[in-house]
């Protein structure tokens, strides 16, 4: 079985790949409930779920296996109450999530960047053609390289705010992977809290 460590990690690694393609919470809700199906199918693999119906299944079982199989239907009801858990922080990474996405696509918006590039493009179309006017009709010497001048100066000036808006973004995405790594704490310490209330140490072996 996986630590708890492992499996928070897990969950929020199920989560993220859930939303990716649709952030709501049905299909966050979604991710997890898999993430955890296959947990609990792992933790008791042939044996029932239904109590009833594994009380029949420990009679044809050797009784040193017995023990073995009552164990992990115990941590199988355990999955089910980090299950729970686990969904109950399904809010709080959406809403984080939500906010990194927007403001990366606020920065790195095609509109935005079009803009900028245009606008830089035409300051130097227009610091030359006013500097050829200025030379040709008044006789003022390199006015028309001074023009040019001035409309690259402008242009570097587009190429700054770029870098900064580069250095936002990769704060953004460091604050926001500091806040996963968070949630990730959090679901680890509730689980193994979970583990102590069902009496467990640490999750059984693997099969």
């Amino acid at each position: 079985m996986r630590s708890n460590r492992e499996l928070a990690r897990a969950t929020l690694e199920a989560l993220q790949a859930a939303v990716e393609a649709e952030l709501t919470e049905k299909a966050a809700r979604s991710g997890v409930n898999r993430r955890f199906d296959l947990e609990v199918e792992t933790c008791l693999g042939p044996l029932p779920r239904d109590a009833k119906a594994l009380e029949e299944a420990l009679e044809e079982l050797p009784e040193d296996l017995r023990e073995d199989a009552l164990n992990r239907h115990r941590y199988a009801a355990a999955l089910e109450v980090k299950r729970a858990a686990a969904l109950a922080f399904i809010p709080e990474v959406l809403q984080r999530t939500a906010a990194y996405r927007a403001f990366d696509a606020e920065l790195a918006s095609p509109r935005r960047l079009g803009g900028a590039v245009g606008s830089s493009a035409l300051a130097v179309i227009v610091g030359a053609a006013l500097g050829y006017g200025l030379e040709r009709g008044l006789g003022l010497p390199y006015a028309t390289w001074a023009g040019i001048a001035i409309g690259l100066l402008a242009f570097l000036r587009v190429i700054t705010q770029g870098l900064r808006v580069g250095r936002r973004m990769t704060k953004a995405e460091g604050e926001y992977t500091r806040a996963l790594e968070v949630v990730e704490a959090a679901l680890t310490a509730r689980f193994a809290e979970v583990d102590r209330q069902h009496g467990f140490s640490a999750p059984p072996a693997g099969p």
